[in-house]
C-alpha cells in the first residue's frame, strides 16, 4: 500500500518542478479563490479577502467564486431555525437563489474560460465536503490548477485533505 503522505510529497514535488519551469510567467498567474459556502448568507472568509488583496497588489490576476447564492437542500441557517436557535424567516422574499444544478455548470464555465493556474480554497468541514463534490464534477481543459486548501478543515483533518489527488498544498495559516 502506498503511503498517502509520501504520495502527497511526490505530487507536491512534481507540482513544484512545473511551477519552477513557469517562473517567467509568475507575474501573469491566474488565481481562482473559491469559497464553497454551505449557507445562503453572503459571507466571505476574511482570509479570502486578504489573499485577494495581496495577490492583486502583487500583479496577479484574481477571480472569486462562491456558492452562497445557489439553492441548497438545507443550509446551516435553516438548520438553526429548525432547532429554535435562529428566528425563522422567508429567505425567498429577500434573496433570489440560483438552482443548485448551476453551481457545477457555472464553476465549469469559469475553469474553461479563466483557466486558473492556482485554485485557493478556504473551507470548514461542511464546506470541504461541498468543495469535493464540486471539484469531482469539473472538466479541466488543459492542465489542472495548483490547488491550495486552507481553513478549519485543512487544520484539523490534514490527512483527509492530503488524500485528495487534486490538492497539492494544504495551509494552516489561511482561513
Amino acid at each position: 500500500m502506498i503511503d498517502p503522505i509520501e504520495e502527497f510529497r511526490q505530487r507536491r514535488k512534481e507540482a513544484d518542478e512545473r511551477m519552477s519551469q513557469d517562473v517567467e510567467l509568475m507575474d501573469k498567474l491566474r488565481i481562482l479563490l473559491l469559497f464553497p459556502n454551505t449557507s445562503n448568507e453572503g459571507v466571505a472568509p476574511l482570509a479570502i479577502s486578504i489573499l485577494s488583496s495581496i495577490a492583486k497588489k502583487n500583479g496577479f490576476d484574481v477571480k472569486y467564486f462562491e456558492t452562497s447564492f445557489y439553492k441548497k437542500s438545507i443550509t446551516a441557517g435553516e438548520e438553526r431555525e429548525q432547532t429554535g436557535e435562529f428566528k425563522s424567516i422567508d429567505r425567498e422574499k429577500f434573496v433570489q437563489l440560483r438552482p443548485s444544478k448551476f453551481m457545477v455548470e457555472d464553476l465549469n464555465t469559469i475553469f474553461a474560460n479563466y483557466q486558473p493556474d492556482i485554485l485557493a480554497v478556504s473551507a470548514n468541514s461542511l464546506e470541504y465536503n461541498l468543495f469535493c463534490d464540486l471539484i469531482e464534477n469539473i472538466t479541466f481543459e488543459g492542465k489542472k490548477p495548483f490547488t491550495l486548501v486552507g481553513g478549519v478543515h485543512a487544520t484539523i483533518s490534514p490527512e483527509e485533505v492530503i488524500e485528495n489527488k487534486l490538492i497539492l498544498q494544504i495551509s494552516k495559516i489561511f482561513g
